[in-house]
């Protein structure tokens, strides 16, 4: 069964006006990201949405790799997208939405215009907040709020959903399919395979020291590297675990400045 990365980038940025409100080591100068997306298409990949792979799949035309950009962070729509565009390719946006339109995050028709050209726009929630530390209808309104929010502004069915923080309760993809959602992405690193289920998509997180030769590394679906990323994930959770969500995003924040996206 063929294995596809799907990269999650939060954060393309020109580095000489950086965006106050991305966290600096989840954010990609524009140079840095156009390389990296040159470097996926001269080794034969094709970039394009989660929608277009899961209607696809499986793909024999062409090698996939599936481009995700959490939050909804304007440097995005500015800068990630004309280069999306240049080389004909597609990618899906999670966008969390109380915070759209404000300073640093795309505003409605700027999500409606990426829509129009052919990017699938989906929900990131209202706060951003994890599932699991609400409760059952708070949130299901998160899930049924944001989604309402996004179809008024792009004028289409939002079908997808990103787990904030990687955070999958237990009655979390109930919860999805009865508010109308047909997919989702976690925070879980792995190469994902064609037959993956369809509400626990993994992801390849891509940080501000990846460069084009880590990046075309990372998706390599070699033994040695499902091994390398698989141990990583082990440890982090492991990690996660042991001092808490709470504990470790603030480990996070002192050691990078920011705190554990997802």
């Amino acid at each position: 069964m063929a294995l596809v990365p799907i990269l999650m980038y939060h954060e393309v940025q020109d580095p000489a006006r950086p965006n106050p409100s991305a966290p600096p080591s989840w954010t990609v100068d524009i140079d840095s990201f156009r390389q990296q997306m040159e470097r996926l298409r001269s080794a034969g990949y094709t970039g394009m949405s989660v929608s277009r792979w899961l209607a696809e799949r499986p793909i024999q035309r062409c090698r996939p790799v599936v481009l995700t950009f959490d939050d909804g962070l304007r440097g995005n729509i500015d800068h990630a997208l004309p280069v999306l565009l240049e080389m004909g390719w597609t990618a899906t946006f999670f966008i969390t939405t109380a915070m759209i339109g404000n300073e640093g995050y795309g505003a409605p028709d700027e999500w409606r215009d990426a829509s129009d050209k052919g990017m699938d726009i989906a929900s990131h929630g209202v706060t951003h907040t994890p599932l699991g530390a609400l409760d059952s209808e708070s949130a299901l309104g998160e899930l049924m709020h944001s989604r309402n929010v996004l179809e008024t502004a792009v004028g289409i069915p939002v079908v997808g959903w990103s787990w904030p923080h990687g955070d999958i309760p237990p009655d979390g993809i109930a919860m999805l399919q009865t508010s109308g959602y047909q997919w989702a992405a976690t925070s879980r690193e792995a190469l994902a395979r064609d037959g993956e289920a369809p509400f626990s998509l993994p992801r390849l997180p891509i940080r501000s020291w990846h460069t084009a030769d880590s990046v075309a590394a990372l998706v390599s679906s070699s033994l040695l590297n499902r091994m390398t990323i698989t141990a990583r994930y082990r440890a982090k959770s492991t990690v996660k675990s042991l001092l808490g969500r709470g504990r470790y995003a603030k480990v996070q924040r002192g050691l990078r400045g920011d705190s554990d996206a997802g």
